[in-house]
């Protein structure tokens, strides 16, 4: 859907991630470590679809 809209979908987190989308959004996984580190804003999937 994002892709329709010029989005591009990645399984990676870095320095160029502008959102990562999750349903857990106060997770301590990695991935969403990784964006609170580099300053990623962390979305739902929810505040995705309201974009």
């Amino acid at each position: 859907m994002s892709e329709d809209y010029g989005g591009k979908m990645s399984s990676t987190v870095n320095s160029l991630t502008n959102y990562l989308v999750t349903n857990a959004p106060d997770s301590n996984d990695f991935k969403t470590s990784l964006a609170r580190e580099l300053g990623v804003k962390i979305i739902t999937e929810e505040e995705l679809l309201n974009m």
